[in-house]
């Protein structure tokens, strides 16, 4: 066990915005993206089937070998992590520093062990939302969204909240085609707002917003807009731009 350290979106602006490693085309970046918005509507179908009743234990033990083994899978490899949420009294306040990492063969073994079936679902994700390209020596991206596991754990009534979850997706070139691939699932803090457009947080002197195609830091008298390729800090008279090294003023 270890405590929850949940990463702020100021420390992900300062180490992962900068200038592109890899050019990416309009088109390329929408694959990613829409690619790792689908890797987690797939997930929570994989979780969905561990937790069919009417399946048989091979079928299922098959399904959790192709989320990360099969050439159709949908984790890196067997050592993708996912924070573990299977005890529904992790985010209460006497639990709420200590958290597992499961490899993701354990966590969805555990799944089909410990939550109670049924064929009407057992977990659902909504408010889907994805980052910018964080485009460095990898290509990466991350997903936040909202979970709950709608049933419950074996020899006990506990229900279990509603989280924000955030998924670290990397994208690798296969055959001239990207594909997307989990790393890692974690839990995130739990004051973020996450919407259909935008995962926000409020701080005491300013904001800080995740757009699709850039981030935000929001000040009462400024607006810092960080994308790819540049830089703007919007002032009420006027907008500084900063692009490869060069700044304009407007």
């Amino acid at each position: 066990m270890r405590k929850i350290i949940y990463t702020s979106i100021a420390f992900l602006l300062g180490t992962t915005i900068g200038y592109s490693q890899v050019n990416l085309s309009d088109s390329e970046v929408k694959t990613i993206q829409d690619q790792s918005i689908t890797l987690i509507h797939n997930f929570e179908v994989v979780l969905n089937t561990v937790g069919d009743p009417t399946l048989s234990n091979s079928t299922v033990q098959n399904l959790i070998f192709n989320s990360y083994g099969g050439e159709n899978r949908l984790f890196n490899n067997s050592d993708a992590i996912v924070e573990s949420d299977l005890n529904a009294n992790i985010l209460n306040s006497d639990y709420a520093n200590e958290i597992q990492d499961f490899n993701i063969a354990k966590y969805l073994t555990d799944f089909g062990l410990f939550i109670e079936k049924d064929i009407a679902g057992v977990i659902e994700f909504s408010e889907l939302n994805v980052s910018p390209i964080i485009n460095k020596k990898d290509i990466f991206t991350n997903v936040y969204f909202k979970s709950k596991i709608i049933g419950v754990k074996k020899e006990s009534e506990a229900p279990f909240k509603r989280i924000n979850r955030s998924a670290l997706i990397k994208a690798k070139k296969v055959n001239n085609s990207w594909r997307c691939y989990i790393v890692k699932i974690e839990f995130c803090d739990a004051n973020l707002k996450i919407s259909g457009d935008k995962i926000e947080k409020e701080y005491s002197v300013f904001t800080e917003v995740i757009y699709k195609d850039h981030f935000e830091l929001k000040f009462n008298d400024r607006v810092e807009k960080m994308y790819n390729d540049r830089t703007e800090v919007i002032y009420s008279d006027k907008v500084i731009t900063l692009t490869q090294g060069v700044v304009g003023i407007d």
